[in-house]
């Protein structure tokens, strides 16, 4: 098999969190020998609320070919992950007691 993947970082709309940005997986997979191959793209949201780090993740495959009962095709878009990630900062930030406006430190010290 021959697999490219592409990594890339970008920004993401979060009102409710201190900062964030997203990060995009893209990979081709071809079989030789074969007449099969497949896409994979997924989506990763970091949002950080005070001391509170959020990861929402959607993936899918956007094409598969050659392949037997393949699951259902599906693209992630990034307005759907941002809305996901905004509803989930918004409503269980709070609820893990987040505290927004915290410093952020240079170095983490564990004892």
């Amino acid at each position: 098999y021959l697999t490219n993947s592409k990594v890339s970082v970008g920004s993401a709309q979060i009102a409710s969190a201190d900062e964030s940005f997203s990060l995009y997986v893209n990979e081709t997979t071809t079989l030789e020998g074969r007449t099969s191959n497949y896409d994979y793209s997924a989506i990763s949201l970091y949002s950080r609320v005070g001391d509170a780090v959020f990861v929402v993740t959607m993936d899918g495959y956007p094409r598969i070919d050659g392949f037997d009962d393949t699951p259902d095709l599906y693209t992630p878009r990034i307005e759907t992950v941002n809305s996901a990630a905004e509803h989930i900062v918004k409503n269980v930030g709070l609820r893990l007691g987040a505290r927004p406006g915290l410093t952020q430190s240079t170095t983490t010290t564990i004892n």
